[in-house]
């Protein structure tokens, strides 16, 4: 675990939080129980509402962490007044990079970040209570790259609904046919610029 600031949104002042590397499995299992509790909700009430639920409001950490098998995942998680205020699960065998120009080189694929739903605009009732939780989560994941001689390379596949969080740090390699999603990846420089 090491230490790191986000900013507490309610006194508009940075705090400091654990990032927690390796995430044990059981409190991702009790994360992802307090997570889907307020995803479901959320769900329901924009359904109740007309509008369409947050495109990540059936996702469940548990059931992606019973998949690896190989164990190559990693997990970290920012925690902050006993909670996880963000996770995010990181393949940690690196992959060919799709950049033009960069074939050669090794990226570390981000299969999935999230920040806690109370820290999220889409969630929250009033405002959220925590920023940053992202760019740290994305932080950790950089320097794992440079950790595996990745050079601080990183990709990742992102929902719509994210796609203006991650433009202006990534590259945008446009829409992945067959996942259907749009494909962003981050190159050595545009990683050392976000450190």
């Amino acid at each position: 675990m090491s230490s790191i600031q986000i900013r507490d949104r309610r006194i508009g002042e940075f705090v400091e939080a654990e990032l927690v590397s390796d995430l044990s499995t059981d409190e991702l299992t009790r994360t992802e129980h307090t997570y889907r509790e307020l995803r479901e909700r959320r769900a329901a009430d924009a359904i109740a509402e007309g509008a369409p639920p947050p495109q990540h409001s059936e996702w469940d950490w548990t059931l992606k962490a019973s998949g690896d098998d190989g164990g190559s995942y990693r997990y970290f998680g920012i925690r902050r007044e006993g909670l996880i205020q963000g996770l995010i699960m990181l393949n940690a065998a690196p992959q060919q990079s799709r950049s033009p120009g960069h074939e050669d080189d090794q990226i570390l694929y981000v299969e999935f970040i999230e920040t806690a739903p109370w820290n999220q605009n889409t969630y929250a009732r009033t405002s959220p209570r925590y920023g940053g939780i992202g760019i740290a989560l994305l932080r950790a994941a950089i320097q794992t790259s440079r950790e595996a001689g990745c050079g601080g390379r990183i990709g990742l596949h992102s929902l719509p609904q994210s796609e203006g969080f991650y433009r202006p740090n990534f590259q945008d390699l446009g829409v992945d046919p067959a996942e259907d999603l749009r494909y962003f990846e981050m190159s050595e420089e545009q990683a050392l610029r976000l450190l």
